[in-house]
Protein backbone atom coordinates (compact mmCIF):
# COMPACT_ATOMS: atom_id res chain seq x y z
CA UNK A 1 0.00 0.00 0.00
CA UNK A 2 2.69 2.49 1.09
CA UNK A 3 4.64 2.09 -2.42
CA UNK A 4 1.42 2.17 -4.25
CA UNK A 5 1.03 5.71 -2.68
CA UNK A 6 4.81 6.87 -2.70
CA UNK A 7 4.22 5.84 -7.44
CA UNK A 8 0.75 8.00 -7.03
CA UNK A 9 2.43 10.63 -5.32
CA UNK A 10 5.79 10.79 -7.63
CA UNK A 11 3.37 10.65 -10.90
CA UNK A 12 1.42 13.82 -9.68
CA UNK A 13 5.00 15.77 -8.68
CA UNK A 14 6.13 14.17 -12.25
CA UNK A 15 3.27 16.06 -13.88
CA UNK A 16 3.18 19.64 -12.12
CA UNK A 17 6.93 19.65 -12.59
CA UNK A 18 6.42 18.85 -16.66
CA UNK A 19 3.67 21.53 -16.57
CA UNK A 20 5.06 24.05 -15.46
CA UNK A 21 8.07 23.95 -16.94
CA UNK A 22 6.47 24.17 -20.21
CA UNK A 23 4.65 26.86 -19.07
CA UNK A 24 8.09 28.63 -18.11
CA UNK A 25 9.47 27.75 -21.67
CA UNK A 26 6.42 29.19 -23.12
CA UNK A 27 6.89 32.35 -21.62
CA UNK A 28 10.62 32.84 -21.54
CA UNK A 29 10.48 32.34 -25.42
CA UNK A 30 7.69 34.69 -25.96
CA UNK A 31 8.70 38.10 -27.22
CA UNK A 32 7.00 41.36 -28.21
CA UNK A 33 8.76 42.17 -31.89
CA UNK A 34 9.29 45.86 -31.90
CA UNK A 35 8.91 47.09 -35.71
CA UNK A 36 12.64 48.66 -37.10
CA UNK A 37 13.03 52.03 -36.30
CA UNK A 38 14.15 53.13 -39.43
CA UNK A 39 10.48 52.45 -40.87
CA UNK A 40 9.57 56.29 -38.81
CA UNK A 41 12.81 57.88 -40.67
CA UNK A 42 11.71 61.57 -41.23
CA UNK A 43 10.76 62.21 -44.27
CA UNK A 44 11.59 65.71 -44.44
CA UNK A 45 14.81 63.92 -44.29
CA UNK A 46 14.91 62.18 -46.99
CA UNK A 47 13.64 65.20 -49.25
CA UNK A 48 16.36 67.15 -48.14
CA UNK A 49 18.78 64.76 -49.95
CA UNK A 50 16.91 65.29 -53.31
CA UNK A 51 18.24 68.91 -54.53
CA UNK A 52 22.12 68.12 -55.79
CA UNK A 53 22.60 71.67 -56.97
CA UNK A 54 21.09 75.14 -57.49
CA UNK A 55 22.67 77.98 -59.56
CA UNK A 56 21.48 81.32 -61.18
CA UNK A 57 21.99 83.20 -63.58
CA UNK A 58 21.35 86.18 -65.35
CA UNK A 59 20.05 86.38 -69.16
CA UNK A 60 19.38 89.13 -70.60
CA UNK A 61 17.47 90.98 -68.15
CA UNK A 62 16.06 87.41 -66.80
CA UNK A 63 17.30 85.54 -64.18
CA UNK A 64 17.91 81.84 -65.25
CA UNK A 65 17.14 79.46 -62.26
CA UNK A 66 18.79 75.55 -62.59
CA UNK A 67 18.50 72.36 -60.35
CA UNK A 68 19.48 68.76 -60.40
CA UNK A 69 17.73 66.23 -58.53
CA UNK A 70 19.06 62.75 -57.79
CA UNK A 71 16.15 59.88 -58.77
CA UNK A 72 14.05 60.27 -55.25
CA UNK A 73 10.42 59.30 -55.57
CA UNK A 74 9.94 61.18 -52.61
CA UNK A 75 9.46 64.17 -54.23
CA UNK A 76 5.91 65.49 -56.06
CA UNK A 77 6.37 68.86 -56.58
CA UNK A 78 9.16 71.92 -56.68
CA UNK A 79 7.78 75.59 -55.79
CA UNK A 80 10.04 78.65 -56.93
CA UNK A 81 10.08 80.82 -54.36
CA UNK A 82 11.38 84.59 -54.08
CA UNK A 83 11.74 87.39 -51.61
CA UNK A 84 13.41 90.85 -51.57
CA UNK A 85 15.03 90.49 -48.36
CA UNK A 86 15.60 86.80 -47.69
CA UNK A 87 13.06 86.58 -44.93
CA UNK A 88 9.90 86.51 -46.19
CA UNK A 89 9.32 84.66 -49.63
CA UNK A 90 6.64 84.09 -51.84
CA UNK A 91 5.84 81.47 -54.93
CA UNK A 92 6.51 82.58 -58.52
CA UNK A 93 5.61 79.17 -59.98
CA UNK A 94 6.01 75.49 -59.46
CA UNK A 95 7.42 72.25 -61.04
CA UNK A 96 6.04 68.76 -60.98
CA UNK A 97 8.48 65.98 -60.28
CA UNK A 98 10.17 64.06 -63.35
CA UNK A 99 10.92 61.26 -61.12
CA UNK A 100 13.12 59.81 -63.90
CA UNK A 101 16.39 57.87 -63.75
CA UNK A 102 19.65 59.25 -62.93
CA UNK A 103 20.04 63.09 -62.39
CA UNK A 104 17.19 65.42 -63.47
CA UNK A 105 17.79 69.03 -64.88
CA UNK A 106 14.87 71.65 -64.11
CA UNK A 107 14.93 75.23 -65.01
CA UNK A 108 13.00 78.51 -64.12
CA UNK A 109 13.22 81.74 -66.05
CA UNK A 110 12.25 84.61 -63.93
CA UNK A 111 11.77 86.77 -66.65
CA UNK A 112 10.73 89.87 -64.10
CA UNK A 113 13.64 89.83 -61.44
CA UNK A 114 13.76 92.56 -58.67
CA UNK A 115 17.07 94.36 -58.19
CA UNK A 116 18.40 92.02 -55.82
CA UNK A 117 16.37 88.89 -55.71
CA UNK A 118 16.79 85.68 -52.94
CA UNK A 119 15.59 82.80 -54.48
CA UNK A 120 14.99 78.75 -52.92
CA UNK A 121 13.10 76.06 -53.86
CA UNK A 122 10.20 74.40 -51.04
CA UNK A 123 10.18 70.65 -51.95
CA UNK A 124 6.71 69.17 -51.41
CA UNK A 125 6.73 65.27 -50.92
CA UNK A 126 3.71 62.87 -51.96
CA UNK A 127 2.95 62.55 -48.05
CA UNK A 128 2.64 66.16 -47.85
CA UNK A 129 5.46 66.90 -45.62
CA UNK A 130 8.19 69.73 -47.55
CA UNK A 131 11.49 71.24 -46.90
CA UNK A 132 13.45 73.91 -48.26
CA UNK A 133 16.62 73.91 -50.47
CA UNK A 134 19.41 76.35 -50.19
CA UNK A 135 18.90 80.49 -50.34
CA UNK A 136 20.98 81.95 -53.23
CA UNK A 137 20.72 85.76 -54.01
CA UNK A 138 21.45 87.70 -57.46
CA UNK A 139 22.17 90.95 -57.86
CA UNK A 140 20.99 92.88 -60.82
CA UNK A 141 23.53 95.58 -60.89
CA UNK A 142 26.46 93.23 -60.27
CA UNK A 143 26.96 94.81 -56.96
CA UNK A 144 27.68 93.27 -53.67
CA UNK A 145 25.02 91.45 -52.52
CA UNK A 146 24.93 90.06 -48.57
CA UNK A 147 22.31 88.04 -46.75
CA UNK A 148 22.73 87.07 -42.91
CA UNK A 149 20.81 84.38 -41.82
CA UNK A 150 19.33 83.04 -39.55
CA UNK A 151 18.76 86.57 -37.70
CA UNK A 152 18.35 86.35 -34.91
CA UNK A 153 20.53 82.95 -34.01
CA UNK A 154 20.88 81.13 -31.37
CA UNK A 155 24.12 78.91 -32.13
CA UNK A 156 25.14 79.97 -35.73
CA UNK A 157 24.71 81.92 -38.93
CA UNK A 158 25.98 82.48 -42.14
CA UNK A 159 26.64 85.09 -44.43
CA UNK A 160 25.23 84.67 -48.18
CA UNK A 161 26.87 87.20 -50.63
CA UNK A 162 26.42 87.49 -54.38
CA UNK A 163 29.75 88.01 -56.39
CA UNK A 164 29.57 89.24 -60.16
CA UNK A 165 33.52 88.08 -60.56
CA UNK A 166 35.79 86.10 -58.26
CA UNK A 167 37.53 88.83 -55.55
CA UNK A 168 38.69 88.16 -51.90
CA UNK A 169 35.52 88.69 -48.85
CA UNK A 170 36.23 90.14 -45.21
CA UNK A 171 33.81 89.58 -43.64
CA UNK A 172 33.55 91.30 -39.50
CA UNK A 173 31.65 90.40 -36.62
CA UNK A 174 31.35 93.59 -34.14
CA UNK A 175 29.69 94.22 -30.86
CA UNK A 176 28.04 97.77 -31.12
CA UNK A 177 31.00 99.42 -29.43
CA UNK A 178 33.14 98.19 -33.23
CA UNK A 179 35.02 95.77 -31.18
CA UNK A 180 35.74 92.98 -33.23
CA UNK A 181 34.62 89.84 -31.94
CA UNK A 182 35.18 86.85 -34.82
CA UNK A 183 36.96 87.91 -38.45
CA UNK A 184 36.86 85.31 -41.36
CA UNK A 185 38.55 85.79 -44.58
CA UNK A 186 37.80 83.76 -47.65
CA UNK A 187 38.62 83.58 -51.72
CA UNK A 188 35.33 84.82 -53.35
CA UNK A 189 33.90 82.75 -56.31
CA UNK A 190 31.23 84.13 -59.04
CA UNK A 191 28.19 83.66 -57.99
CA UNK A 192 26.93 83.08 -54.38
CA UNK A 193 29.24 82.68 -51.64
CA UNK A 194 28.68 81.11 -48.39
CA UNK A 195 30.57 81.26 -44.95
CA UNK A 196 29.69 80.05 -41.90
CA UNK A 197 30.27 81.52 -38.30
CA UNK A 198 29.37 78.03 -36.21
CA UNK A 199 31.03 79.54 -33.14
CA UNK A 200 29.45 82.28 -31.70
CA UNK A 201 27.31 80.17 -29.45
CA UNK A 202 28.54 81.38 -27.02
CA UNK A 203 28.68 85.10 -27.37
CA UNK A 204 26.19 87.41 -24.91
CA UNK A 205 22.35 87.74 -26.42
CA UNK A 206 22.53 91.63 -28.16
CA UNK A 207 22.71 93.14 -31.06
CA UNK A 208 26.05 93.22 -33.20
CA UNK A 209 27.36 94.16 -36.75
CA UNK A 210 28.24 92.00 -39.82
CA UNK A 211 30.63 93.88 -41.85
CA UNK A 212 31.37 92.33 -45.25
CA UNK A 213 34.26 94.31 -47.11
CA UNK A 214 35.31 93.14 -50.93
CA UNK A 215 37.65 95.52 -52.76
CA UNK A 216 35.97 99.32 -51.67
CA UNK A 217 32.30 98.16 -51.10
CA UNK A 218 31.28 97.92 -47.58
CA UNK A 219 28.20 96.12 -46.33
CA UNK A 220 27.06 96.72 -42.87
CA UNK A 221 24.12 94.09 -41.34
CA UNK A 222 22.86 94.59 -37.77
CA UNK A 223 22.16 90.89 -36.40
CA UNK A 224 20.78 90.09 -33.11
CA UNK A 225 22.04 87.07 -30.92
CA UNK A 226 19.16 85.59 -28.84
CA UNK A 227 18.44 84.14 -25.42
CA UNK A 228 18.87 80.29 -25.40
Amino acid sequence: MKNSVLKFTSVVLFILYYTTSQAQSTINTSQEVLPDSSTFADSSTKLAEVVVDLKARKRSNSILLEWLTENKKEINLFEIERSDDGKNFYKLEQRASKNTGNKTPYTYLDPNPLPVSFYRLKLIGEDGNYTYSKVIVVSQSGGLSSTVQPNPFMQSFAVHTYLPSPQPIKIQLLNMSGKLIRYKSVSGITGNNKVEFDDVGNLPPGIYMVRIVRGDSIIEKKIVKGNQ
